[in-house]
């Protein structure tokens, strides 16, 4: 799993953008094409315990659809999958479809809980 440079750092304004593998290179994401709005994600720093609730997917968009990485992000391909106002974001991507790196898929959420570790 990697964090996208230029975004935020778990627990801070702006989008935590994280990618990771579905198949090979230990799997991070492999069941993360499960995840639904309301299921939560949790993600440990070294200061504090952060939570973020899933609040919407999306299935599809191709390779290059960089804004889903923005501050405030947005799928430029499908205008109907966007965030609107600033806020403690949380993107993640993987490829789509399985075995195959021609589309993404991405979920995002927002911080809901930050606790001191």
């Amino acid at each position: 799993m990697g964090h996208h440079p230029r975004t935020a750092q778990p627990g801070r304004a702006g989008n935590v953008a994280l990618a990771g593998h579905r198949n090979t290179h230990g799997e991070p994401f492999r069941r993360r094409v499960l995840l639904r709005p309301g299921d939560t994600v949790r993600i440990d720093t070294d200061d504090a315990h952060c939570t973020y609730v899933v609040d919407r997917t999306l299935p599809r968009t191709t390779a290059g659809d960089g804004t889903v990485l923005a501050e405030v992000p947005y799928s430029s391909g499908h205008p109907g999958h966007r965030h609107t106002e600033p806020g403690y974001h949380l993107t993640l991507t993987t490829c789509t479809p399985e075995y195959t790196s021609e589309y993404r898929l991405v979920v995002w959420g927002r911080l809901t809980e930050m606790a001191p570790r």
